[in-house]
């Protein structure tokens, strides 16, 4: 089995290191390989999903944005939750000073 050091050295000798650096990992390690394979693709999966959350999002935005009624009663709402954030985050401070 080789050593990280032996690997960055085949890296930098070979002209497309990057490909045999790849074929010796999954020869040498195989396990290994097929683990962050596996995570890789998982994490694609994941990409994937947040990209069509994402996309979806903004189709109900548009769509909400397109009736002047919808999109008036989204921004009051949008304010109010803010407001309600802002006086939590207050509450929350205070409480933590009054403790010390």
């Amino acid at each position: 089995m080789l050593d990280e050091t032996a690997y960055l050295e085949d890296f930098t000798r070979t002209q497309d290191g990057y490909f045999f650096l790849v074929e010796e990992f999954r020869r040498e390690l195989p396990e290994k390989h097929a683990q962050l394979r596996a995570q890789s693709n998982s994490m694609a999966r994941q990409a994937d999903s947040a990209m069509r959350s994402l996309l979806k999002l903004q189709a109900a935005r548009e769509k909400r944005d397109a009736d002047a009624k919808r999109a008036d009663a989204a921004v009051w709402a949008e304010h109010r939750a803010a407001k309600g954030m802002e006086a939590g985050a207050i509450f929350e401070t205070e409480s933590r000073s009054a403790m010390v």
